[in-house]
């Protein structure tokens, strides 16, 4: 009789635990904007100097992998890759060039990390276009 008790038991303690898991799991997912693999601030960090974007990817309707571009006088955008989050009235797609307007900045607001196609863990900067 005891070990029936102890079965059911266990078994009530893990349908428990395995909906206490999801749940927090939901909750993750959702602090994340349904980007997976970022990792947002509490606070916008660091200023990025760069005055425009060119498109290398898009990740979903408000995200996109960018490489900057420094000033008007560098012929290519190159250095460091970004993923750029826009507001959800902005859609990106593959190869537009984003230009930085004078009266906003770009701040980085979290990181994102992903596994590209030469299977190598990546962890890029997560920026967006904000007001000064």
């Amino acid at each position: 009789m005891k070990d029936k008790k102890s079965f059911w038991g266990g078994v009530a303690v893990g349908v428990v635990g395995t909906i206490l898991l999801l749940f927090v799991l939901a909750i993750g997912h959702e602090k994340n904007d349904d980007l997976v693999g970022a990792t947002m601030f509490d606070q916008p960090g660091e200023v990025i100097n760069e005055q425009s974007f060119k498109v290398l990817q898009v990740v979903n309707e408000n995200s996109a992998l960018v490489y900057g571009k420094k000033n008007a006088r560098d012929k290519y955008y190159s250095g460091t890759l970004y993923m750029i989050r826009s507001n959800e009235q902005e859609y990106y797609y593959d190869e537009e060039i984003i230009h930085v307007p004078s009266d906003k900045i770009i701040r980085q607001v979290g990181i994102y990390q992903y596994t590209n196609k030469l299977n190598t863990q990546k962890t890029v900067p997560i920026i967006k276009i904000m007001d000064r």
